[in-house]
């Protein structure tokens, strides 16, 4: 007998149990098998911890269910292992996957190709939950004591990532491209050895674009010397943070998105007009931020950068704190080192309350007389006309107005 459904009837839950019953976790998708559409809404397979039954309706299986208006499925390819160095890349190799939907996702029936006509490409045999806002691991290799110590949460089998140039490609169990990754071994694209290729673009941004990606600079959930952060966002990744770029956050912040971090990109001007909730933000060069009055940013942390040539802005005209303290914006500001063309700095600190030998011992790249007990830091000193140098045991407040000498072993920022 076959069952007609109505637009209607799919709105509803489906009671009918049939036969092929499958184990679904809470809220999950489950993506491995047909679905049905009906114009633009789409059944998803879940309904909490329950054994979902399926009824057959002309050629699809029905699971009964909810069904959301949920037009995309999204799945971010954000790290690629392709040349593992500490151990084998037959042992080594993984890559990271990122949800930036509200909804787990179930890749369970998905393929993984390693090649756009790959003729033996891996279907995902069992539930890989990507939960929403969060991180798998999928690789060659499960085993801790082989694979350089990376907790995986599935393992494939004949997929090889190329060392140079290949092509990565996620399909779901309708044979639907879901995301590509088209690196080129150098051209375009990071090349890195013992180092993975980490996307540092943000979820609305094209993670097939080799510009936004870079090499991982630290080892996160993997043995050193190799470099990773597998399962994690790593230091320089922004997949899972509020972006604010090209005038619009990619969601916008409200006082529940406290465990978020949030980023303003280059040359991006926002203004925070009511109460909001942010883990950190961070501030871009060349960017800048009003807190309007009246206003609250609840945050632990404000984190202002700058370059040798573009500073970032902070107005504040409202509130900024973690809850229990207003101490919680720090600028990192670009000095010169000594040994550039344009020798040091004369700058004055952006905030305020700080004591020399607390910045000194956050700010490791002053420059020193190698003993660490002076240092190439100090305001000038109108009686003597001369700059002064302060000392290891200096308690002064660094004052806001007040031009400090100083230069840096680096040429990097100094934190205030």
């Amino acid at each position: 007998m076959k069952h007609k459904i109505t637009r209607i009837a799919i709105l509803s839950i489906l009671a009918i149990s049939f036969c092929q019953a499958q184990m679904l976790y809470k809220s999950s998708i489950d993506s491995g098998g047909d679905n049905v559409k009906v114009d633009d809404i789409k059944l998803l397979f879940t309904i909490g911890e329950v054994n979902v039954q399926e009824l057959s309706v002309s050629d699809n299986n029905v699971s009964e269910g909810f069904i959301s208006r949920l037009d995309k499925i999204d799945i971010i390819i954000t790290e690629i292992m392709q040349n593992p160095e500490a151990v084998t890349d037959a042992n080594g190799e993984y890559f990271e996957v990122y949800n930036p939907t509200k909804f787990p996702i179930n890749l369970k029936g998905w393929t993984i190709k390693d090649d756009l006509a790959d003729a033996t490409p891996h279907v995902i045999a069992s539930n890989v939950i990507v939960l929403a806002d969060h991180f798998v691991v999928l690789a060659s290799n499960n085993v801790l004591a082989s694979n350089g110590n990376v907790v995986v949460d599935y393992q494939y089998t004949n997929t090889d990532l190329n060392n140079a140039a290949d092509v990565l490609v996620l399909e779901d169990g309708e044979n639907t491209q879901k995301d590509i990754t088209s690196y080129d071994g150098g051209t375009v694209w990071p090349n890195p050895v013992g180092a993975s290729m980490e996307y540092i673009g943000s979820n609305i941004q094209d993670n097939n674009d080799g510009n936004l990606w870079t090499i991982a600079k630290e080892s996160e959930g993997i043995d050193s010397p190799d470099l990773g952060s597998p399962g994690t966002a790593g230091a320089n990744q922004i997949v899972n943070h509020l972006v604010y770029e090209n005038d619009a956050w990619n969601e916008m912040p409200t006082p529940s998105t406290g465990i978020r971090n949030a980023i303003v990109m280059k040359g991006e001007s926002v203004t925070i007009a009511s109460n909001v909730s942010m883990l950190s933000l961070k501030v871009r060069e060349g960017a800048d931020v009003t807190v309007n009055a009246a206003a609250t940013l609840m945050t632990s942390s404000v984190v202002l950068e700058s370059t040798s040539t573009q500073y970032s802005s902070l107005i504040l005209d409202g509130t900024i704190t973690d809850g229990t303290s207003t101490d919680v914006v720090l600028y990192n500001r670009h000095v010169n080192a000594t040994a550039s063309t344009s020798g040091n700095d004369l700058i004055t600190p952006p905030v305020t309350g700080q004591t020399f030998d607390t910045f000194i011992n956050a700010n490791p790249n002053v420059v020193s007389n190698g003993t660490n007990t002076l240092f190439l830091f100090g305001p000038f000193n109108k009686t003597t006309g001369a700059y002064v140098t302060y000392s290891n045991t200096e308690t002064a407040v660094l004052t806001p107005g007040v031009g400090y000498r100083a230069g840096t072993t680096d040429n990097e920022s100094l934190s205030f």
